[in-house]
């Protein structure tokens, strides 16, 4: 046995504890977790450098950012450099010597510009305490309700509830930028802050009014006073300053006129009662900022709002946004609030695209006569413009908020429509074909239209051909008077006694002209060819005058301007009004209108007088500065056009100025008049006196007058206190114009300020 193996013992390795192996474990396992958690803080670290040096970039990219692009571009922008569509009116007196309202004028935008004295405080009130009711505490942005409405839009709150302030909305309305964007919102920002800065609050708030949407075409509060209560703005009641601003929260859902009717808030509404459930809730808020008393809450929320007729769509133009067509409003196709064009059938904004009115024949007569003007006033004249520079004076017009005063007298003028718009009043041919006419009435004295019609029958069309201002026609027999008798007795020497040769003269080999009776008497008196409106004693009594003569004296002594002393027709051919036939006998090369005509014969029963046929007497902007009068530089200009226009431009300088600085409309013009006196001491008034110049001191420059005699000096000048205003101007007119004293007709009355 003892010799027996004994069985191996095999070495169970980690079965038993070995204190030193366990703790190189717990080393090498804490060195591993260590060198880990090593790795893990370089990496967090490394990742708070970058965040931090991204966040560095970030802010110093947005820095630059708002400060290179955001605030420059909000720095560069002012609420003055845009120009809004303003609405223009023209005005007429009444027979009782009342300035009435004839027409408003405007193309998409019925804006009328409201005063601050003119808007309520009431209607200011009502906006700030639904629209922005911490607008005198804040600097152009609500921070507060800029939060929450930031967190209702990322939270679900809800959808309505807006952060912009009133000067917020006026910049957005200004600028007409409504894209939903971050860049937008902080532009917005930057610049409300920078326009209350420059302006204070009550200016903001009249931008605003002046500015917001309120349905059916009116931009203001003015205009929109006018169209849904038919009443001035300042005469308002707290219900109606209520309704109004109710509706520029949403101008399609609250505008009172709307007949589409719909859920809202729990009913069925139609335009008035949504406008009404706003309009409580306006003056609810009112009541409890202070701004009305419970007695006045009362009266204003049981207040029965009367509107007035409203402005039917029916009446007004529109053009399809896609295919161009135009028409009244009515000739689209409605389905509930949309419009459809009959033309190509697609969905169009007809109803913000209304305002070619259908005015009368006077209206559009004044505003092609005061585009004209103006444009003329820019050097250009009518007649050789293209279109597009034509429609840039209309819009001026249209756009500009201008009041222009005319000449019209609406007892005449009614009376010529009773007759015009009545075909029965006016014959056909043998065909039935209905013959066409225009009328044109002037006061001879003054050369003021005062009625005037285009056409037969309704006007229809906006700025329809008119026959009695744009159509040239031949004058024939009409011509005779201006061109032939009237130089043949002032120029040539002739009375109507003159015996004149009723016999044809020769003309291409043949005997002419031939006179309507076929007849000749051999002889005639000037004044039995007047009468009977003999062709040869008209052409015979051009013949011994001289067609130079006769074309000059009709052409600058009745201002026949559309006689043209050489022409040359569209195949060619020379032609010219220096001749016998359309002198004596009106076949005239090119034509006239009946306006001319009228203003021409209209000299005959104003004593010789010449007028210019005018359709308004004066133009104010929007600010009431006169743009265009007819005052004595534009009657220089029509005595003497070349030396009215030079002392036009002397003196532009000097008007501007004193308007701007004095609002005075004039210049004083102390050197002529000083010449004046030298010529005629008759016309000044005054004293002698001593006067010296200051040398030194703070009146360096001044002339003193010792006219109490202190300094006790001789007398060394003449002081003038008093002037003969007429005749000066007489003097000074006739001798710079080369004009007879007495025949500067209209001047006393322009002195006298008594052209309205």
């Amino acid at each position: 046995m003892a010799n027996e193996k004994k069985p191996r013992r095999r070495k169970k390795l980690r079965q038993e504890w070995n204190p030193h192996w366990t703790l190189k474990t717990v080393y090498t396992l804490g060195g591993t977790a260590l060198s880990l958690l090593k790795i893990a803080l370089g990496a967090a670290l490394t990742v708070v450098l970058i965040l931090l040096v991204c966040g560095v970039v970030f802010v110093g990219t947005l820095g630059d950012y708002l400060q290179n692009d955001i605030l420059t571009e909000a720095s560069d922008w002012s609420i003055d450099d845009y120009d809004l569509e303003k609405t223009s009116f023209l005005y007429y007196v009444d027979s009782g010597g009342n300035i009435q309202q004839l027409q408003q004028i405007y193309t998409t935008t019925d804006r009328q510009i409201a005063t601050l004295d003119e808007i309520p405080q009431d209607l200011i009130n009502a906006t700030v305490a639904i629209e922005d009711k911490r607008f005198y505490e804040h600097q152009g942005v609500d921070w507060i309700t800029t939060v929450k409405a930031c967190m209702n839009m990322f939270f679900g709150g809800d959808s309505q509830f807006g952060g912009s302030t009133i000067t917020q909305q006026l910049v957005k309305n200004t600028t007409d930028e409504k894209s939903i964007t971050v860049q937008r919102k902080v532009m917005e920002i930057f610049r409300a802050q920078l326009l209350e800065k420059e302006y204070d609050k009550d200016i903001i708030m009249k931008e605003y009014l002046n500015r917001i949407y309120l349905g059916k075409g009116c931009y203001g509060v003015k205009s929109a006073a006018a169209a849904y209560f038919g009443k001035e703005l300042q005469s308002l009641t707290v219900a109606e300053c209520a309704s109004l601003i109710s509706i520029t929260n949403n101008p399609s859902l609250f505008n009172p006129y709307s007949t589409s009717v719909y859920m809202y808030k729990g009913e069925m509404r139609n335009g008035q009662q949504r406008n009404r459930y706003r309009q409580e809730s306006v003056l609810s808020e009112m009541l409890n900022q202070g701004y009305l008393t419970e007695e006045e809450y009362v009266t204003a929320f049981n207040q029965v709002l009367v509107f007035k007729d409203g402005i039917d769509e029916a009446d007004r133009w529109a053009t399809c946004d896609h295919c161009g067509y135009g028409g009244t409003v009515a000739t689209f196709t409605k389905q509930g609030d949309l419009y459809f064009c009959p033309r190509c059938g697609s969905q169009t904004s007809v109803s913000q695209n209304a305002s070619q009115h259908v005015y009368s024949w006077f209206v559009d007569t004044v505003i092609l006569d005061v585009a004209t003007d103006m444009a003329l006033q820019d050097g250009f004249q009518w007649d050789d413009m293209d279109q597009a520079s034509k429609n840039y004076y209309l819009e001026k017009i249209q756009k500009g908020g201008y009041h222009i005063y005319t000449t019209l007298d609406m007892d005449v003028q009614n009376q010529v429509d009773a007759i015009y718009t009545n075909l029965n009043n006016i014959p056909t041919t043998k065909s039935a074909q209905q013959l066409q006419s225009g009328i044109v009435v002037i006061n001879n004295a003054t050369g003021d239209i005062v009625a005037l019609a285009g056409g037969v029958g309704e006007k229809t069309d906006f700025f329809a051909y008119n026959k009695a201002t744009q159509a040239k026609l031949q004058t024939g027999s009409v011509q005779k008077p201006l061109s032939v008798y009237a130089p043949a007795f002032e120029k040539g020497g002739l009375s109507p006694a003159t015996v004149i040769p009723d016999l044809p003269l020769t003309y291409d080999g043949g005997a002419w002209p031939k006179n309507d009776s076929r007849v000749y008497n051999y002889s005639r008196t000037i004044f039995q060819g007047i009468v009977s409106s003999i062709n040869a004693v008209s052409a015979n009594t051009l013949s011994r005058i001289g067609a130079d003569t006769g074309f000059s004296f009709a052409k600058y002594n009745f201002q026949q301007n559309y006689l043209v002393d050489s022409y040359v027709s569209s195949n060619g051919t020379p032609m010219s009004d220096i001749a016998i036939a359309p002198l004596a006998l009106g076949a005239l090369t090119i034509g006239s209108t009946v306006r001319e005509v009228t203003a021409a014969y209209a000299t005959f029963a104003n004593n010789g007088v010449i007028r210019t046929a005018r359709t308004y007497t004066k133009v104010y902007d929007s600010d009431g500065k006169i743009v265009l009068t007819p005052d004595l530089l534009e009657y220089m200009c029509r005595l003497n056009k070349e030396t009215g226009e030079f002392v036009k431009k002397i003196t532009k300088f000097y008007f501007d100025f004193h308007w701007e600085w004095e609002h005075i409309i004039g210049c004083v013009i102390n050197d002529p008049l000083a010449v004046a006196y030298f010529i005629n001491p008759e016309l000044c008034k005054g004293f002698d006196s001593y006067v010296q110049i200051e040398t030194e001191g703070i009146s360096l420059g001044q002339s003193v007058v010792d006219s109490m005699n202190f300094y006790r000096k001789a007398p060394n000048a003449r002081v003038l206190t008093e002037v003969d205003v007429y005749g000066f101007f007489q003097m000074f007119l006739s001798r710079i114009l080369d004009q007879e004293p007495e025949k500067l007709d209209i001047l006393q009355d322009l002195i006298r300020g008594d052209l309205k």
